[in-house]
């Protein structure tokens, strides 16, 4: 009876420990969200002039496009910038669509927020990408690209 008395103490103390720390470090990051009238701009080819643009993986049909907005500097060499017109942001969502089409999968855009549910931008790309959003000093924001396999993995 002691045995599992203890068992179950030391199992609350867990979850509670979870939670707690849990949420305390969740509370630093952003996160995305999905949003329709995101994956209608780009299926649109609408070029936000309030937005600046980057792209990760290949020139062609990159792993994900996001636009930041302009008061923010995105603090990665791994995004690369991009100035994008009505007609390139075309070329890439059409190859981006191409590339998904061959695996049977779709595009989806999504509101990027920080880490106080505050939008900082959109981002296009595959459902299931996992990433890390998170707003530092001087308006600078690190947002981690997708894998380079995301579209191996579908």
């Amino acid at each position: 009876m002691i045995e599992s008395t203890t068992l179950l103490i030391v199992v609350v103390i867990a979850i509670v420990f979870v939670i707690l720390f849990g949420r305390r470090i969740r509370m630093h990051y952003g996160s995305l969200r999905p949003n329709g009238k995101v994956t209608e701009h780009f299926e649109m080819y609408e070029v936000r002039p309030d937005l600046t643009y980057y792209t990760s993986g290949p020139d062609n049909y990159p792993y994900a496009i996001i636009g930041v907005v302009r008061e923010l500097t995105l603090d990665s060499t791994l995004w690369k910038k991009r100035e994008l017109t009505t007609k390139t942001m075309k070329a890439l969502v059409n190859n981006m669509e191409a590339k998904t089409s061959q695996l049977n999968t779709t595009l989806h855009g999504f509101d990027i927020l920080d880490n106080a549910g505050h939008y900082i931008g959109d981002w296009f790309s595959v459902t299931g990408i996992h990433t890390t959003i998170k707003v530092g000093k001087d308006n600078r924001v690190k947002i981690y690209p997708p894998p380079s396999d995301v579209y191996d993995r579908h």
